[in-house]
């Protein structure tokens, strides 16, 4: 655990419910525990990670909103928290409401976790981001692409995490990127949006006292098209001041649009030649070790302890205490079947944090598409972002040319 700031008064005798056990939310209950707080964890997974460090792990589905809050009650919480899950994000408004607890409100945790809603309130707004069309069929689509013009992104409009999400060139392509969205979706309808070209940064925003706050920016290295999911992230992203400038005030007006009142906020944007347009926004903290490592290795600041503070209706610090650099890249595999895997042991570097595999002999690579079907990750910390970021490349190619898949 990184950058905290521990205080055993203000934490005393605390308890709080993180929704979800997975790997994006078991960063958040070990720091809750390092701090002194008491967990109830909740996942349907009886093999999360996370449940293993929870005073009060129960097996309770991440959308079972009653048996959340009949919880919630038992072990009176104090505040409740989720990471990296758009639906997690709506239980947490819910138990927050039905507790009297910190949080925002129920539609609005709703409206701010449906790509579909959220289109529409900045497009209200006039905030800047892509425009879209939706769809329910493939000839509703070709309609779209007609109004749009390639190429297109074509997403579901209820899930995270780049999961259905992929990039349409030409109308050839079209029949298959609805057919992966679908997979991905519970909605009949599917959101096609124009591409936007340039730079991808990712913001770890908090709302205090109704301010908009920016703890990080990172850039995002993505995944050549047909997908567009983060290979590698670094913290800090190299901008310019007046860039930064520009960033707050479309995420901060994106953040007004949904009406979001208070709590971690993630933004995606694109750094257009028009300047910065929304790609996507979730009124909680993002995943992929950005706020458990790369935050606090880069700023010392730990996003993570400020989400706990503030769901338990406390002003979290965010002010930098230095400014260094930290990388996290994934380790991808051409698709097959895993034949050898070396031991991590062999592997070192300058500034190594942390690396791990999820694979083994015999297991099947799928086609890379988004971080759940990473076969691993090194965490890299250096004295600037691009060292950082330059080793943890030069690391993940080693250690991808010693897998054996065929």
């Amino acid at each position: 655990m990184f950058a905290l700031k521990p205080d055993p008064v203000r934490y005393k005798g605390k308890t709080i419910m993180v929704v979800g056990a997975g790997r994006i939310q078991e960063p958040a209950i070990r720091i809750a525990k390092s701090l002194g707080i008491k967990v109830v964890a909740v996942d349907y997974d009886d093999g999360a990670p996370g449940l293993k460090w929870a005073d009060y792990p129960l097996l309770i589905s991440t959308t079972d909103v009653d048996a959340c809050i009949d919880a919630g009650r038992v072990y009176r919480i104090d505040g409740v928290m989720t990471a990296g899950s758009d639906r997690s994000t709506r239980t947490v408004a819910a138990v927050a409401a039905a507790l009297n607890l910190p949080g925002i409100p129920v539609e609005v945790a709703q409206n701010a976790t449906n790509k579909l809603a959220i289109r529409k309130a900045l497009a209200a707004c006039q905030v800047p981001s892509p425009r879209f069309v939706t769809c329910r069929n493939q000839a509703e689509a070709v309609k779209g692409l007609k109004t749009l013009g390639l190429p297109v992104v074509i997403k579901p409009p209820d899930n995270n995490s780049s999961l259905g999400v992929s990039v349409v060139r030409q109308e050839s392509e079209l029949e298959k990127a609805l057919d992966w969205a679908a997979r991905f979706s519970n909605s009949p309808t599917l959101l096609l949006e124009e591409f936007i070209p340039g730079d991808e940064v990712g913001i770890q925003a908090f709302v205090i006292n109704g301010e908009v706050k920016m703890a990080a920016i990172s850039s995002r290295k993505v995944t050549p098209p047909p997908f567009c999911s983060s290979i590698i992230t670094t913290v800090p992203a190299l901008i310019s001041s007046d860039t930064g400038e520009l960033i707050h005030r479309v995420v901060t007006g994106a953040i007004q649009a949904m009406g979001i009142n208070g709590g971690p906020v993630y933004v995606q944007l694109r750094l257009s030649r028009e300047g910065p347009r929304v790609l996507e926004l979730s009124p909680r903290l993002g995943g992929g070790y950005t706020n458990s490592h790369l935050v606090p290795l880069a700023l010392g600041i730990n996003p993570i302890q400020a989400a706990i503070d503030l769901c338990l209706d406390y002003s979290p610090n965010l002010s930098p205490q230095y400014h260094r650099g930290a990388s996290r890249r994934y380790i991808i595999l051409p698709p097959g079947t895993v034949q050898q895997v070396p031991p991590l042991e062999q592997f070192n570097c300058p500034g190594l944090v942390e690396m791990g595999l999820f694979i083994k002999p015999g297991d099947i690579i799928p086609e890379f598409h988004s971080a759940a079907v990473a076969s691993g990750y090194v965490i890299i910390a250096g004295e600037t972002p691009q060292t950082a970021e330059s080793s943890a490349s030069r690391l993940c190619r080693e250690i991808e040319s010693r897998i054996v898949v065929r």
